[in-house]
């Protein structure tokens, strides 16, 4: 799965079978633990790569289990949105 993030349009971008395009909220990247650090996106897109690409939701519950296992018991301070879409073949 090819990773990263965008805050502008491109004019192409090719999208083939199997391809997950993942969009979320910046309550997850702002996600904190105990110590106050961030998840931080580097680490999203880190997960991103690892994460099972069979179905979206899986996608969608992989990284939001990583983000509680970092949060531990701390309650966000934003909303945790996170959608994603696979591409079929």
């Amino acid at each position: 799965m090819r990773c990263g993030s965008s805050n502008s349009i491109e004019p192409h971008h090719t999208i083939e079978p199997g391809d997950v395009i993942v969009m979320l909220s910046d309550g997850i990247g702002e996600a904190e633990n105990r110590q106050g650090s961030l998840f931080g996106f580097a680490r999203v897109e880190q997960i991103l790569k690892i994460a099972p690409t069979n179905s979206a939701q899986g996608v969608i519950d992989h990284v939001l289990a990583e983000v509680r296992v970092f949060a531990d018991t701390i309650e966000p301070h934003d909303d945790l949105t996170i959608m994603a879409v696979r591409v079929g073949p």
